[in-house]
């Protein structure tokens, strides 16, 4: 020390923090705690000092704009309070309780400003969403904004114990950044007076008014006042998105992961559970509890599912839940909302035969035209439309010049459970013998369903006469054979061949005490005896014999038919 000259900051600060304790009105109570619960003091890594006060902005204890209290450059020029980082906007509402600093009154309140605001937003005045309480017994005022929207705890009148939480941090108003700012100024003096300081140092010659106020950019202590136990809760994750789609009446898990932000400890003794508190009843179960030995520590997060099903009828539901200790809920709303559809049946196609025309060996002049009927039952779930592609295919065998593929009629629809008649026009082949064909349901771009359609037709040459028996042929008499040679022969019976009406000869007309026979009266009737004879003097002739083989052929075919006479 020397007596000349400028003495050192030290001494200054030595004296100054002496004579505030000495001197009435100038010396106020040390008895701020820190604005933050739950923050990882020691290494600050969670939150930690983003910008101090400038200390030219308020007493003008030194000319050292943008300086802070301990001479550094934590600060910029102008800025009138202390700004508390959290890490950033990822973490708000899940980091940072905001906590009376000491005993006092709300005296105002705001909220409503977004919880992200931006740099010059004049929402709040530029404090966005903050609280200001009166300490009376240090005249003192400390003001706690930028906080979260709708995260405001107290309201205007209401006493506040040290450690009371307040909100929690945002970034609404006036910010680039999630942070508290907090300032303090004195309550007795005129609107707009100096802020101060609180922090005491080397470019600050007041005395600090923190009870633990620690080093440079270090936050003071939070274990200098006994806080009032605060439950609370924040968000973590969650499965099953808003909105998310479910089959009606289908089963599913809920989970929501939160994070024990208060200062108690989740304990089942301590009443603390999960539990439904409105909306529309998607569980069978209306809380979900701890474990008997579960526990959740400030900090820690716990993870509640809860089984759920999608209610009945088709439309978007919401389930809403929350944190509670003995029936009073804490930490906010959390809720899932899903659309319940109806389940999606897949098409399926089908059919069956209820009736056809024209049965399997139905005989079928060839080249005749015929129409072939099916009429078949839509057996399945789809409507048929020509639209849609419905309709009867040829699969194999004839087709029988059909005009095929057959197709609906425009505007035509078969709804499951209808029937469809389809008439074909179809052709015989001309070759005589059976003839098949297969046909099928059909939709285009998707195949063929329902049973196969046949046609099964026998194909004749003309149409069958009512008397299937053909007439006999007639047999005229070879003109170049006499009686003459047929003696000659010696070989024919010794009858003689009496060619009258009265008698019966070989091509003599039949006796009339006989039934009639169709050929009587045309010769063509023989005597077995002479056909016989005939027969054997044919056989003993050479090829070149006047004879002809076909009459004797022809005698040979018509002696089944020979009626038995009495001459």
């Amino acid at each position: 020390m020397t007596i000349f000259g400028k003495p050192p900051l030290s001494f200054i600060s030595t004296l100054a923090s002496a004579l505030a304790l000495l001197v009435p009105g100038v010396a106020f109570a040390s008895n701020f705690n820190s604005p933050l619960y739950g923050c990882d003091y020691g290494t600050y890594s969670k939150c930690y000092i983003s910008a101090y006060y400038d200390i030219a902005k308020g007493d003008k204890d030194v000319a050292a704009n943008g300086k802070d209290w301990n001479c550094g450059s934590k600060a910029y020029s102008g800025h009138n309070g202390t700004d508390i980082g959290i890490g950033g906007n990822s973490y708000i509402g899940s980091r940072g309780t905001i906590v009376a600093m000491a005993d006092g009154v709300v005296s105002y309140t705001n909220d409503g400003c977004a919880s992200i605001g931006s740099y010059g937003n004049s929402c709040g005045g530029g404090y966005g969403n903050y609280v200001k309480i009166t300490h009376s017994d240090s005249d003192r005022i400390t003001i706690y904004a930028h906080m979260q929207n709708g995260s405001v705890a107290v309201k205007s009148g209401q006493s506040v114990k040290c450690g009371d939480k307040l909100g929690m941090v945002g970034s609404s108003g006036s910010s680039t950044g999630a942070h508290l700012h907090f300032d303090v100024r004195p309550a007795s003096a005129p609107a707009g007076a100096n802020r101060f300081d609180p922090f005491h140092g080397s470019c600050n010659t007041r005395a600090s008014e923190w009870k633990k106020q620690n080093g440079w950019k270090q936050l003071p202590a939070d274990d200098q006042c006994t806080p009032v136990p605060i439950n609370d809760a924040a968000f973590a994750s969650e499965t099953i998105p808003d909105d998310s789609e479910f089959t009606t009446g289908q089963s599913f898990t809920k989970t929501w992961t939160l994070k024990n932000t208060g200062n108690t400890t989740w304990t089942k003794a301590d009443g603390y559970r999960f539990a439904s508190i409105g909306g529309t009843q998607m569980s069978s179960v209306t809380s979900v509890e701890l474990g008997s030995s579960e526990s959740i520590a400030p900090g820690a997060t716990k993870t509640w599912s809860v089984p759920m099903t999608a209610p009945s009828t088709p439309g978007t539901y919401t389930h809403n839940w929350s944190m509670q200790q003995n029936g009073t809920n804490f930490g906010g709303v959390r809720f899932t909302r899903i659309k319940a559809v109806a389940p999606v049946v897949p098409d399926v196609n089908d059919a069956s035969l209820a009736n056809e025309n024209t049965p399997a060996g139905t005989q079928i002049v060839g080249g005749s035209g015929f129409t072939k009927t099916w009429t078949v039952k839509n057996t399945g779930n789809t409507t048929w439309t020509k639209a849609k592609g419905y309709r009867l295919a040829h699969l194999s065998g004839s087709p029988f010049s059909a005009s095929v593929p057959v197709a609906l009629a425009d505007g035509e629809t078969i709804a499951p459970g209808a029937t469809k008649t389809w008439s074909v026009a179809m052709t015989a082949p001309i070759s005589v013998k059976t003839h098949w064909g297969a046909f099928q349901m059909e939709q285009s771009g998707v195949g063929t369903f329902g049973p196969t359609l046949e046609v099964s037709i026998d194909v004749i040459e003309e149409a069958p006469e009512d008397d299937p028996v053909a007439d006999d042929p007639v047999i005229e008499p070879d003109a170049s054979v006499t009686p003459e040679d047929d003696a000659q022969s010696g070989d024919l019976p010794d009858d003689p061949i009496v060619d009258d009406e009265t008698d019966t000869g070989v091509f003599g007309e039949d006796d009339p005490s006989t039934p009639d026979n169709p050929t009587d009266g045309q010769n063509a009737t023989a005597n077995p005896e002479v056909f016989i004879s005939i027969l054997s003097t044919g056989c003993s002739q050479s090829a070149a014999s006047p004879l002809p083989w076909a009459a004797i052929l022809l005698g040979l075919a018509l002696l089944p038919r020979r009626r038995n006479k009495t001459r």
